[in-house]
């Protein structure tokens, strides 16, 4: 199936898998403007054009906790319990996140997101 630009197919309640099928699962395909991606959404829930819009959304969260714990910062190998400290980390993290947020939005900006992502790769 070949979408343009905006255009979005849903399919009914199928099975999804082969030895042990999950059934009853919506099947949404789109392909994204904005990204100029073919996106696939599989989920439990009844998907609409709205859905794309969530996981967008939920996408941009989950990258930016995955920098702050695990992939970026670290958060989590300071072992720090104390809330005050914890916020104070919290606050020197802001500032490069918030360089890194800008020089990612020129990036995207000047058409070279893909020289940069590991996605593409």
């Amino acid at each position: 199936m070949r979408l343009q630009p905006g255009q979005a197919y849903f399919t009914p309640s199928v099975s999804v898998g082969k030895t042990k099928p999950y059934p009853n699962v919506d099947l949404a395909f789109a392909h994204d403007q904005q990204s100029d991606e073919n996106w696939v959404i599989v989920s439990d829930e009844p998907t609409t054009v709205q859905t794309f819009a969530q996981y967008r959304l939920r996408f941009c969260v989950e990258e930016s906790f995955l920098d702050l714990k695990s992939n970026g910062f670290n958060l989590e190998a300071s072992k720090l319990r104390d809330e005050f400290a914890l916020s104070q980390l919290c606050g020197v993290i802001a500032l490069p996140m918030l360089f890194l947020v800008l020089q990612a939005v020129q990036v995207v900006a000047s058409g070279k997101r893909r020289q940069v992502d590991a996605h593409w790769e």
